[in-house]
Protein backbone atom coordinates (compact mmCIF):
# COMPACT_ATOMS: atom_id res chain seq x y z
CA UNK A 1 0.00 0.00 0.00
CA UNK A 2 1.00 3.80 -0.69
CA UNK A 3 -0.13 6.71 0.81
CA UNK A 4 -0.29 10.23 -0.19
CA UNK A 5 2.53 12.80 2.27
CA UNK A 6 0.01 14.37 3.31
CA UNK A 7 -1.82 12.04 5.38
CA UNK A 8 1.25 10.27 6.60
CA UNK A 9 0.24 11.61 10.17
CA UNK A 10 -3.09 9.94 10.52
CA UNK A 11 -1.83 6.73 8.68
CA UNK A 12 0.62 6.42 11.67
CA UNK A 13 -1.94 7.30 14.08
CA UNK A 14 -3.79 4.25 12.58
CA UNK A 15 -0.91 2.30 12.54
CA UNK A 16 -0.33 2.70 16.14
CA UNK A 17 -4.63 1.91 17.32
CA UNK A 18 -4.18 -1.32 15.14
CA UNK A 19 -1.16 -2.10 17.84
CA UNK A 20 -2.80 -1.41 21.01
CA UNK A 21 -1.48 2.59 21.26
CA UNK A 22 -4.38 5.20 21.79
CA UNK A 23 -3.33 7.83 19.61
CA UNK A 24 -4.39 11.40 18.41
CA UNK A 25 -3.33 13.05 15.12
CA UNK A 26 -1.65 16.15 16.08
CA UNK A 27 -3.40 16.47 19.40
CA UNK A 28 -3.97 20.88 19.63
CA UNK A 29 -3.89 22.62 23.00
CA UNK A 30 -7.79 23.08 23.24
CA UNK A 31 -8.43 19.37 22.73
CA UNK A 32 -6.03 18.66 25.63
CA UNK A 33 -8.29 17.23 28.63
CA UNK A 34 -6.95 15.00 31.30
CA UNK A 35 -7.12 11.83 29.59
CA UNK A 36 -8.79 8.62 31.23
CA UNK A 37 -5.24 7.01 30.01
CA UNK A 38 -2.15 7.70 28.45
CA UNK A 39 -1.79 8.48 25.10
CA UNK A 40 0.17 9.65 22.07
CA UNK A 41 0.05 12.67 20.17
CA UNK A 42 1.60 12.34 16.74
CA UNK A 43 3.15 14.59 14.17
CA UNK A 44 5.64 14.79 11.88
CA UNK A 45 8.17 16.66 12.63
CA UNK A 46 10.55 16.26 9.83
CA UNK A 47 11.21 15.40 6.11
CA UNK A 48 14.41 15.17 4.78
CA UNK A 49 14.76 13.99 1.15
CA UNK A 50 17.76 13.04 -1.34
CA UNK A 51 18.05 11.94 -4.98
CA UNK A 52 16.79 8.40 -5.80
CA UNK A 53 17.49 7.37 -9.46
CA UNK A 54 18.74 9.48 -12.03
CA UNK A 55 17.72 13.00 -11.98
CA UNK A 56 14.82 11.78 -9.46
CA UNK A 57 14.02 9.17 -12.93
CA UNK A 58 13.15 5.92 -11.20
CA UNK A 59 11.86 4.17 -14.69
CA UNK A 60 8.23 3.23 -15.69
CA UNK A 61 5.37 1.03 -14.62
CA UNK A 62 2.48 -0.11 -16.37
CA UNK A 63 -1.29 0.75 -15.09
CA UNK A 64 -3.54 -1.78 -16.08
CA UNK A 65 -6.29 0.59 -15.08
CA UNK A 66 -5.40 2.49 -18.36
CA UNK A 67 -3.06 0.52 -20.24
CA UNK A 68 -0.83 3.04 -20.48
CA UNK A 69 3.39 2.99 -19.31
CA UNK A 70 3.67 5.70 -17.03
CA UNK A 71 7.18 7.66 -15.95
CA UNK A 72 7.78 7.19 -12.48
CA UNK A 73 9.70 9.91 -10.14
CA UNK A 74 10.73 10.32 -6.43
CA UNK A 75 13.28 11.02 -3.78
CA UNK A 76 14.87 8.78 -1.24
CA UNK A 77 12.99 10.58 2.26
CA UNK A 78 14.16 10.44 6.19
CA UNK A 79 10.68 11.25 8.03
CA UNK A 80 10.98 12.03 11.74
CA UNK A 81 7.59 11.43 13.43
CA UNK A 82 7.24 13.22 16.87
CA UNK A 83 5.41 11.06 19.78
CA UNK A 84 5.24 12.61 22.59
CA UNK A 85 2.90 10.46 25.29
CA UNK A 86 0.62 12.20 27.79
CA UNK A 87 -1.12 10.94 30.98
CA UNK A 88 -2.72 12.41 33.86
CA UNK A 89 -0.87 13.39 36.56
CA UNK A 90 -2.24 10.48 38.99
CA UNK A 91 -1.20 7.59 36.02
CA UNK A 92 2.32 9.72 36.48
CA UNK A 93 5.31 8.18 35.34
CA UNK A 94 4.36 4.45 35.51
CA UNK A 95 1.85 5.01 32.78
CA UNK A 96 4.15 6.86 30.26
CA UNK A 97 6.54 4.00 31.11
CA UNK A 98 3.85 1.33 30.29
CA UNK A 99 2.53 3.44 27.14
CA UNK A 100 6.15 3.22 25.82
CA UNK A 101 6.49 -0.38 26.11
CA UNK A 102 3.47 -0.83 24.54
CA UNK A 103 4.91 1.76 21.32
CA UNK A 104 8.24 -0.09 21.65
CA UNK A 105 6.18 -2.87 21.11
CA UNK A 106 4.18 -1.94 18.22
CA UNK A 107 7.29 -1.43 15.82
CA UNK A 108 9.07 -4.26 17.25
CA UNK A 109 6.13 -6.76 16.09
CA UNK A 110 6.16 -5.19 12.94
CA UNK A 111 7.51 -2.05 10.72
CA UNK A 112 4.49 0.07 9.60
CA UNK A 113 3.42 -0.35 5.98
CA UNK A 114 5.64 1.52 3.53
CA UNK A 115 8.06 2.79 6.29
CA UNK A 116 11.50 1.21 7.27
CA UNK A 117 11.88 2.17 11.09
CA UNK A 118 15.35 3.17 12.05
CA UNK A 119 15.30 4.27 15.28
CA UNK A 120 12.87 5.07 18.37
CA UNK A 121 13.87 7.29 21.36
CA UNK A 122 12.76 9.14 24.05
CA UNK A 123 13.21 11.56 26.46
CA UNK A 124 12.69 11.86 30.25
CA UNK A 125 9.06 12.38 31.86
CA UNK A 126 8.32 15.59 32.97
CA UNK A 127 4.99 17.78 34.06
CA UNK A 128 3.89 19.83 31.58
CA UNK A 129 2.98 22.92 32.78
CA UNK A 130 0.38 23.93 30.01
CA UNK A 131 -1.57 21.14 29.22
CA UNK A 132 -1.18 20.17 33.18
CA UNK A 133 -0.23 16.35 32.05
CA UNK A 134 2.63 14.28 32.58
CA UNK A 135 4.61 13.95 29.46
CA UNK A 136 7.29 12.05 27.66
CA UNK A 137 8.62 13.42 24.17
CA UNK A 138 9.23 10.51 21.68
CA UNK A 139 10.89 10.40 18.61
CA UNK A 140 10.42 7.84 15.60
CA UNK A 141 12.72 8.24 12.04
CA UNK A 142 11.85 6.11 9.41
CA UNK A 143 13.06 5.98 5.85
CA UNK A 144 10.87 5.53 2.40
CA UNK A 145 11.21 6.41 -0.81
CA UNK A 146 8.39 9.56 -1.89
CA UNK A 147 6.95 9.00 -5.78
CA UNK A 148 4.59 10.23 -8.63
CA UNK A 149 3.72 9.43 -11.22
CA UNK A 150 3.62 12.12 -14.74
CA UNK A 151 0.57 11.93 -16.05
CA UNK A 152 -0.10 12.23 -20.15
CA UNK A 153 -0.30 16.06 -20.02
CA UNK A 154 3.06 16.17 -17.94
CA UNK A 155 1.71 17.07 -14.37
CA UNK A 156 2.20 14.85 -11.39
CA UNK A 157 0.15 12.82 -9.50
CA UNK A 158 0.39 13.92 -5.43
CA UNK A 159 3.71 11.90 -4.01
CA UNK A 160 2.94 8.93 -2.10
CA UNK A 161 5.14 7.03 0.36
CA UNK A 162 7.27 3.51 -0.69
CA UNK A 163 8.80 1.54 2.05
CA UNK A 164 12.39 0.36 1.50
CA UNK A 165 12.71 -2.97 2.93
CA UNK A 166 16.11 -3.74 4.43
CA UNK A 167 17.70 -7.40 5.19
Amino acid sequence: MSIPLQNVREEMTRYLHAHGVKAASAWSKAEKTIPAQPIVSVSLRGCETEQAGFHAYLGERYDPKTGQWEEVFGKKARLTFGLDLYASPQQGEEGLEALFDTLAQAFAAQEPEGLSVQSLTCGESKFDRDSRLMKRQAQLVCTAHLYGVRQPDGTFSDFYIRGERTI
